[in-house]
This record gives structure tokens, sequence and C-alpha cells, in this order.
């Protein structure tokens, strides 16, 4: 056995040797082969760090400009060496393989690279110079815990309106330049400065805080999805962004009402680009029963379907036979990958069939019994109660309120609540001729809310309180009432 040691390797080392022996015979020799060696070169050309937070991600950009046309790769060392490196085989396009997702610029020479599990280690970026050579930047990422990131703010706004989203970023990045993106179908993060037209976007940066502002204006359908803030730094041969705050803005379109015992259709248009991806429907805290054409929420008694039409851009659920216990916020989604999107929020409000006629004595008292529509159980008894005024809903839970769970007493108004036994009682005192008029029992249900009507007529006569789908009725005798 010998033993060949060269000094001082470069990069021209790098190809392929054979160790062998020597035979002479004279006036002959011959040469034999006993072992082939393939050498291969590498080289750090660069080493730099990069900051992550805790729920995360990072994009990052390596530089290799002189290098445009070769194969570039990207790996996570492991004992010093890269067993496994992720090429990418395709020009201007991203791709997702070996744990990573990345995108060869020919035209800069960079290998962009989006880490969405973002874990501590020495990666390498690098490109194979030649069969036997290639050089890399080593990258270091480091993974901080932050109070500030690493969480979802969830957005909600209407159509037309401007929303404004508070991004917020560790101090330590307060003077990099800030970064908002969009995901697009493959969850790629693209810079907002790409998309059309320019001036849907606005920026302003707080650097002292480490808080900058982004504005959405004229919000459309288009424009619900999944956002990112972040923050930019730049070396000169390796540029990344850290992802710091995922934002998930949706649409509100304005309150639904259902009857009992009613069918309602609750149509959920989408953008153009989700034509292809499966359509679901799904109540809030309630994403087990999320439902599709080929799942429904209630397969036993049918209650929930869904159409699609691909052509306008909608699908539509049905719900028959509504309930209280229909009553909450929905939230219309489609699937991207493996990840549910909901773009679109509705909530539904329940009128029950039942309703009070209240005949009440002026100057003196009344008292209404409002009794809980939904099944009483531990979760369900704590729910929020309120007595307001208006002829619809929508206007009285606003600006009519008179008493709620949270303020019990108003005035001549005050409720109390037996949870146990489902029903709270609003109480007026001095009743005056203008409290006649529509009012409405309510129960806070599901981020929504479930509603009795009530009728109440202020006369000099006695008090009495009607169901009136019940057909009976109960008489109260005020304490300050006298036969006469």
């Amino acid at each position: 056995m010998f033993t060949i040691r060269i000094s001082n390797v470069n990069s021209e080392d790098g190809g392929v040797y054979y160790c062998g022996v020597r035979t002479v015979e004279y006036p002959f020799y011959s040469l034999a082969t006993i072992k082939t060696v393939y050498l291969h070169t590498t080289e750090k050309v660069a080493s730099v760090r990069v900051s992550g937070v805790l729920g995360g991600r990072i994009m990052m950009e390596c530089k290799h400009p002189e290098e445009n046309h070769k194969s570039k790769f990207f790996c996570k060392e492991s004992r010093k060496e890269c067993s496994e490196k992720t090429y990418s085989r395709k020009q201007y396009q991203w791709e997702k393989t070996g744990g990573f997702t990345v995108f060869n610029d020919t035209s800069k020479g960079s290998l962009m690279v989006f880490l969405i599990n973002v874990t501590e280690g020495i990666y390498r970026c690098g490109v194979d110079v030649s069969e036997f050579y290639e050089k890399y930047t080593e990258v270091t990422v480091e993974v901080t815990e932050d109070p500030c990131c690493g969480k979802t703010i969830s957005q909600v706004g209407r159509i037309g309106e401007t929303l404004k989203i508070f991004c917020q970023n560790p101090l330590t990045f307060r003077s990099n330049p800030k970064y908002f993106c969009k995901e697009d179908n493959d969850h790629i993060c693209q810079d907002i400065s790409s998309l059309r037209p320019a001036e849907k976007y606005s920026l302003s940066d707080h650097n002292q805080t480490g808080l900058f502002i982004v504005s959405v204006f004229n919000l459309t359908l288009s424009d619900a999805g999944v956002y990112w803030c972040g923050v930019e730094t730049s070396e000169k041969v390796l540029r990344y962004t850290s992802l710091t705050t995922k934002v998930q803005i949706s649409i509100k379109f304005d309150a639904l009402i259902g009857y009992e015992d009613s069918v309602i259709q609750i149509r959920c248009p989408y953008a153009s680009n989700f034509k292809q991806h499966s359509k679901h429907f799904c109540k809030e805290n309630e994403e087990k029963k999320c439902f599709t054409q080929q799942k429904n929420l209630q397969p036993s008694t049918q209650r929930f379907s869904l159409s699609n039409n691909i052509t306008a851009g909608v699908f539509t659920v049905t719900i028959r036979g509504l309930t209280a216990e229909d009553a909450g916020k929905y939230w219309c989604a489609v699937k991207t990958g493996d990840v549910l999107m909901k773009y679109l929020s509705n909530e539904l409000k329940i009128i029950m069939k039942q309703e009070l006629h209240v005949i009440g004595r002026e100057a003196h008292n009344v008292s209404i019994n409002c009794t809980s529509s939904r099944t009483i159980d531990s979760e369900k008894k704590n729910n929020g109660k309120f007595f307001c005024m208006g002829k619809h809903p929508s206007s009285c839970d606003q600006d009519g309120v008179k008493v709620s769970s949270e303020r019990n007493r108003r005035g001549r108004f005050s409720l109390s609540d037996d949870a146990s036994s489902g029903i709270f009682t609003v109480s007026i005192t001095d009743l005056r001729e203008e409290d006649s008029g529509t009012y409405w029992c309510g129960e806070e249900s599901s981020a929504s809310a479930i509603y009795t009507k009530v009728h109440l007529q202020v006369t000099k006569g006695w008090s009495f309180v009607l169901f009136h789908s019940l057909l009976s009725f109960r008489i109260n005798i005020d304490k300050k009432s006298k036969l006469r």
C-alpha cells in the first residue's frame, strides 16, 4: 500500500486519478491500475448568518452571477458534509423537492430558496462549477422566539373598504427594509411590489418601534388570502427575507337572516384562480364539520348541500329546516395543497317562529321572560344575552341595545339571567307610551345571534304577555296595579 498526499488543494485539482503499479521487464514496461479515485473539490466562498423567528419562514437569494447556467443546489450540513442536495432542474419555476422549495433564476445567476419549516442549522447554498468542483456559501440559520411574532393575525374587511394591517417585527430588525407579500397557490410569498395594480397597497414604516403599517385599498374578493409581514437583509453574496407574522385576510359580507324551519341559500363567489380548487363550507370553531359536495355536514339528514357553478365563479350552500343551532359564523373556503384557506366570512342570524306580544300599563312595571332557543348544556349556559329595540335585528343589535349580560341595568331596563333554567328576564319600570314598539330577545351564538320577536304595547289597562305561536297567554298583574 502507498499513500499520496496533495497539499494546498485548489479547484483545478478536482478530477479522476488512478493508483497503479508499473512493472519493468527490459526493454518493456507495463502499468496496472489498482484503484480509480474521483476527487471532488469544494470551496467555501463566504459565510453568512441568517436570523428567523419561531413560527416564521425564510426566503433567501443565493447569488452566483458568474455561473448563470450552472447547476445550483441547497442542502443542510450533517457532520460537515452535504449528503443530500436539492437541485433546481427547471428555470423560472418554483420546485418543491428534497424538503426545500427552490427557484433557479438564470438571468441573475441566483438560486431562490424558500424555507417553510425553519430549523436551526448550517446550510450550503452552492453551484457545481464543473463535474469535480463546487463552491458554496455557508448559511448559518438561527431561530429565536419573540412575543411579537410567529403568530397569525386574522383581518376581516368589507368589499370597497380600506384595510389597515399592523405588522410588528423584532426590534433587532427595526432598521431593516420592511417586506409584505402574498402567498400564491403554491404557498410562495410574492412581494406586493410585483402585484398589480401598484396603487393597491401602501406601506408606512415606524422604525423606532419595529412597527410598519400596510394599507390595502378598495378591497375585492381577490384580496382575500394569506399574507406575511417581514424584513429584508442584504449581503454581498446572499439576500434574505425573514417572514415574521402571518396575516389571514378575509372578506366579510353583510349578515344573513334566516327563519326557523325555513330554507336559506348562501352564495360564495371566488376568484378565477380558485376555479379548480375544491370548495368547502365551514362553521367557526367547528372545522371538523367542514363539508364539500362529497361530504355533508349532516349526512343523516342531508340538510346541507353545496353546488358549484364554475362558469359564474360561485358555489352555493343550501341549508334546509333551519334551527337555532345553525346560527353562527361560517366560512367559504378553498383547499390549496394541504391548506384550507378561509376567504369569505358569512354571519347567519336566526329568527325564531315564536313571537311575544306584551301589553303593559303606563307608569307601571312589566317583566318579559325570554327563553333560550338553544339546547342547554355546560358550554352554552353562559352565552351572552341582550334585549334590544328596532324593527329589524340588524339595526337592533347595533344601535338599539337596552340591556345585556355585560350591562344588565340601564335606566329603567334591567336583565337577570337564570342560566340553569334557560330563561332570562327583562324588566322595564315606569312604562311610558314611547316604550311601545318592536323589541328582540337576543342570545349570542357562535359569533352570531338568535332572536325572538317581542311586540310591546303600552296602554292604560292591565299588562299581559301573549305567546303568539303557542296561542296561549299569561296575565302578569303588576304589583302597582289596583283593581277598580
